[in-house]
């Protein structure tokens, strides 16, 4: 027995005519039924019942469509498991990272992706904006996290986007406003606040807009340092930092509070259009671990 014969069988059984189930598979409403035809003759029973009004299941049929139904089944979940299995058999994942603006997502993405993939090592490569669309179109990187970005360049490649995050207060344990569960532009005013510039333009942009519209008596001061992240800057400067929430460091004589203002800072994942079922995953596992970020530092949450 031909197994498209069940799924033709099936088809038939769900639309209630061969015309419209002719036109879902591309044939001719005689050729499918010829089909039809020949498939009672092999099994020795009549499945269909043709009328004017069109197609009816006679009680083998009914019998026969369930028994067609779990075949089908069957075999779909063969193919997805040998898939399951070719992808485990993928030995390595290597993802592109751009400083350190998506670090604190990493660990999180990783256990959620390292459970369903315990035996798939992932690698972690620095890279750059100039290169990073063009090792992962040459398949150098299988994926890569891009910052401030959600456009892609090259064709054959995609952005999942939506990995939005915001701005985070880092304030020093022993400051006023460490006591305050959400931080606003008033509980700000006549503070430095400083700000690396490892974070985007456009972040920057609206954030320097904000500030100045809203409460010019707070300085927003830039700070260089080589570009170094937040963390190191803590040591360099201890003073209050403003910075996307997946760059907040983790510091024992700091703290971490939501700021009201959310300027979007998009952080997408780039991807081959025909990127295969483990890439997936890790993008899945990606997107959850930065929703259960923004749960968990949600200023709605902490008011």
């Amino acid at each position: 027995m031909d197994i498209k014969h069940l799924e033709w069988f099936i088809t038939i059984s769900e639309t209630g005519s061969f015309s419209k189930a002719a036109e879902m598979l591309h044939f001719s409403s005689t050729a499918l039924s010829k089909q039809m035809s020949a498939l009672e003759a092999e099994i020795g029973e009549q499945l269909l019942l043709r009328s004017n009004k069109g197609v009816a299941l006679t009680p083998a049929g009914e019998h026969f469509l369930d028994s067609a139904n779990n075949i089908n089944t069957l075999i779909h979940d063969a193919v997805v498991s040998l898939k399951n299995l070719n992808d485990n058999q993928a030995k390595e994942l290597v993802i592109g990272v751009i400083g350190s603006e998506v670090h604190h997502i990493i660990p999180a993405a990783h256990a959620h992706f390292a459970k369903k993939y315990p035996n798939i090592i992932v690698r972690y490569q620095q890279t750059s904006h100039l290169s990073l669309q063009a090792d992962v179109s040459k398949g150098e990187l299988d994926l890569a996290f891009t910052f401030g970005k959600s456009t892609v360049d090259l064709p054959g490649l995609k952005m999942d986007v939506g990995l939005v995050d915001v701005p985070v207060c880092v304030i020093p344990t022993t400051h006023r406003l460490a006591a305050l569960k959400c931080i606003g532009l008033k509980d700000l005013r006549g503070e430095e606040i400083y700000t690396s510039q490892r974070c985007t333009s456009s972040y920057h942009d609206q954030l320097r807009e904000y500030i100045e519209e809203k409460e010019p008596s707070i300085a927003l001061i830039e700070v260089e340092e080589n570009m170094a992240p937040v963390q190191a800057l803590l040591h360099i400067k201890p003073k209050i930092y403003i910075c996307p929430r997946v760059s907040a460091p983790d510091n024992n004589n700091y703290i971490v509070r939501p700021f009201g203002f959310r300027p979007s800072i998009t952080i997408g994942i780039i991807t081959r259009m025909d990127r295969s079922h483990v890439v997936d995953e890790y993008v899945h596992s990606a997107q959850t671990a930065l929703s259960e970020i923004s749960r968990r530092l949600s200023c709605d949450e902490n008011q």
